[in-house]
């Protein structure tokens, strides 16, 4: 992931534990999300990938982050 290069241009908040937000991702995003995608017809698999792009976005970012992705994340669609 990208955290530190985040922390580094102001955009995740700067106490985040780098080494331990990695590993918590990492399992968080394997462990739920094939646990989750198990009942394919409750969540599609775009429900939850942006349940989870909003579930970490709030986690690691600043006031400064947050107001990025919300300017921008939905440009795409």
């Amino acid at each position: 992931m990208n955290f530190r290069q985040g922390i580094e241009e102001g955009y995740y908040r700067d106490d985040l534990d780098v080494e331990l937000i990695s590993f918590f991702h990492s399992i968080q995003i394997k462990n739920t999300f094939m646990e989750m995608s198990q009942d394919v017809k409750k969540y599609s698999k775009k429900r939850l990938i942006d349940f989870f792009v909003d579930l970490i976005t709030h986690l690691i970012a600043n006031e400064k982050g947050l107001k990025y992705i919300e300017e921008h994340y939905n440009k795409g669609e």
